[in-house]
């Protein structure tokens, strides 16, 4: 989603937003068909732009017609595997490695 956000506003020269609620266990840009959602098993920590945080559980990455970025981190753990999530913030570049916890 993240890749496809970036991708969009590099094509368009527009912003994209990408928000996500972690009370509501969801991430979404655009429509409805580039949502996305996830079970309880799956925990979601993440650090974004204090100037894209709307509260302590929702936050949005911004990507920029330019392939920049408002940049951030998630960190996906459930109880087998874990995940970090890196957006460059000068790139826009999308980076996923598997996670020791």
């Amino acid at each position: 989603m993240l890749r496809k956000a970036r991708n969009n506003a590099i094509r368009t020269g527009r912003d994209t937003v990408v928000t996500f609620d972690l009370d509501q266990n969801m991430a979404a840009f655009g429509n409805e068909e580039d949502s996305l959602a996830w079970s309880d098993a799956v925990k979601i920590t993440a650090v974004i732009a204090e100037s894209e945080r709307v509260d302590s559980n929702r936050g949005n990455i911004r990507f920029f017609g330019n392939g920049g970025s408002t940049g951030g981190k998630l960190h996906l753990r459930t109880s087998k595997l874990a995940y970090d999530v890196s957006v460059d913030w000068l790139l826009g570049t999308v980076e996923v490695k598997k996670s020791d916890a």
